[in-house]
């Protein structure tokens, strides 16, 4: 008995289990583990994940629900994000009234080894998906807020509304995975801006070469396009035509990594 519980003490962090869920609503569900979602739809309704897999072997995610095809998130806390990926999604996705704040850099930075506290952590990662709405949520601290990998629809139309980004590294990365395009109707979101530290600039939107972006938010005539209406920490320059709008040197609001000029427009005092 003794070896047994010796070598049990032993078993690798890697192996940490997880937790496969079938389709179905979840109400007030808690976990400490990460979970896989089979195929089907999935609602989860006041979720609470806190420091899941913080072992330094864990490279994961939270919730792996890449082969669901459609998934709600509904008042849902994911708290002490300290690695990993929250969410990894594809399909439909719904995302409301949810909070993604990870272990603030600088006490991590004090409390942690630098190779540790190098983690990577990101809120939510879509890949080549139908649609996401993501709503009235907070994304905080973390290296990246949402990242987009494309959609398998063309007319597919993304959803980012009344969201607070706070103190992320890049809080909206756009990638030029699969030579993705993406429309986006960016409303009303709040940019929150403390500090560069550890990193030596922060991004409101990143768009990577190669990334197709379209306009940004519109003069809301004959109901076509909407203004964008965001609130932004730095005011760029008067031009509306994106390239790199930067003031002061460690916060960028948006930098344009794409050959493809877009148009941001601004609306009223979001500045």
């Amino acid at each position: 008995m003794r070896i047994l519980v010796f070598l049990m003490a032993f078993v690798p962090c890697f192996l940490q289990a997880q937790t496969l869920l079938k389709a179905g609503t979840y109400h007030n569900l808690k976990s400490d583990k990460p979970i896989v979602l089979k195929k089907g739809s999935f609602s989860f309704i006041g979720l609470q994940m806190n420091r899941i897999a913080s072992s330094t072997a864990f490279r994961g995610s939270w919730i792996d629900g890449h082969k669901a095809d459609t998934v709600r998130f509904f008042d849902c806390l994911f708290s002490g994000i300290e690695k990993g990926t929250v969410l990894k999604l594809s399909g439909v996705v719904k995302i409301e009234n949810c909070v993604f704040e990870a272990v603030p850099f600088k006490i991590e930075s004090l409390k942690r080894k630098e190779s540790q506290m190098n983690s990577i952590k990101t809120g939510i990662e879509y890949q080549q998906g139908s649609s996401i709405a993501v709503s009235n949520s907070t994304l905080k601290n973390l290296n990246y807020g949402i990242v987009f990998y494309g959609t398998t629809q063309a007319s597919a139309i993304n959803t980012i509304k009344e969201n607070t980004f706070d103190n992320n590294q890049y809080s909206l990365l756009f990638k030029n995975t699969y030579k993705a395009s993406y429309k986006v109707n960016l409303n009303c979101n709040r940019f929150n801006y403390t500090a560069a530290t550890p990193f030596t600039k922060l991004y409101g939107i990143y768009t990577e070469n190669g990334a197709n972006m379209p306009n940004i938010g519109g003069t809301g005539a004959n109901g076509v396009d909407y203004p964008s209406g965001n609130w932004w920490p730095r005011n760029p320059s008067a031009d509306t035509q994106v390239t790199n709008w930067s003031s002061p040197t460690d916060w960028i609001t948006i930098r344009n990594g794409s050959a493809n000029n877009w148009t941001y427009f601004r609306y009223k005092n979001e500045f």
